[in-house]
């Protein structure tokens, strides 16, 4: 858990990005739109959710959820008029992952050890719903079904092939303010009798937070939670990578604007899907 943990999500935001200047060429030459405000970065302890500038254009966690139960419904309508059935999971009650953008950093994750949540029921039955689903996905049913206007709609896909959204993670990690802050957090884990890892791609993952005994790797966790919040950590990286992420929130705020009322509107079109079916 670390350097490549926050590329995923780099990625995605480059996804959601793609084709948003609706051009071609040499992405310098776009005119910037500067945006209004600056925007901070929405970080919730209750909820373990970390929020960065870009993050607030693409959907979260329960967003997808609400997509995919979405997705599903119309799966199950399509086939069940061409006479299969199939079952429907309520992916909302699935586990929820918090974010661990900068490593653990609530007592919900120390508990776990730098384990994951538990598996819920809706965990398993989702499961068994994908084995479901792999025995029919070849069918030309099937295929019709999501390639239906209905199913696609809430995919909120992209297909234009330019991706405009610079990657800043890299350059905010090695940025001298960014080192200062890890440095700090790195001496409190020292101080606590805990090892930072010299892998600097494992960064967050503090040694003895892998294999070994749970007590061990709760201990490190406990050890680990407490000088993010001695160093006030989470906030001061979230900070300077907002500020990293400010350019391209400037350059691009027309369109990420329209970005955040196209899921806005799809995600209206799946609440009232759900609805509809009762859920």
């Amino acid at each position: 858990m670390g350097r490549s943990a926050s590329l995923v999500r780099a990625a995605a935001v480059a996804a959601a990005l793609i084709g948003l200047c609706g051009c071609s060429g040499d992405p310098s030459r776009i005119e910037p739109t500067p945006a209004p405000t600056t925007i901070e970065p929405l970080i919730d302890p209750q909820r373990g959710q970390i929020l960065l500038p870009l993050d607030q254009f693409i959907t979260d966690e329960q967003q997808d959820k609400t997509l995919n139960l979405a997705q599903q419904l119309v799966v199950r309508d399509c086939l069940d008029a061409a006479g299969t059935v199939v079952p429907v999971v309520d992916v909302r009650n699935t586990a929820v992952f918090q974010s661990r953008r900068y490593g653990l950093w609530t007592s919900e994750q120390a508990e776990l050890g730098y384990g994951l949540p538990a598996p819920t029921r809706a965990d398993r039955d989702y499961d068994a719903y994908l084995k479901d689903i792999e025995k029919i996905n070849k069918t030309d049913t099937y295929k019709q079904c999501v390639a239906a206007p209905d199913y696609t709609k809430f995919t909120l896909q992209f297909t234009e092939s330019q991706v405009v959204a610079a990657d800043t993670y890299h350059t905010f990690m090695d940025s001298s303010q960014a080192r200062q802050v890890i440095s700090e957090w790195e001496a409190c884990l020292r101080a606590g009798g805990v090892d930072p890892n010299p892998d600097q791609n494992n960064l967050w993952s503090p040694v003895g937070s892998t294999g070994g005994p749970l007590a061990t790797r709760k201990r490190v966790a406990e050890t680990d939670v407490a000088c993010k919040g001695r160093t006030n950590l989470v906030s001061r990286m979230s900070a300077l990578e907002a500020t990293a992420e400010q350019p391209t929130v400037a350059r691009y705020w027309v369109n990420l604007q329209q970005q955040r009322e196209r899921i806005d509107s799809t995600m209206a079109d799946a609440g009232a899907l759900i609805a509809q079916h009762g859920y």
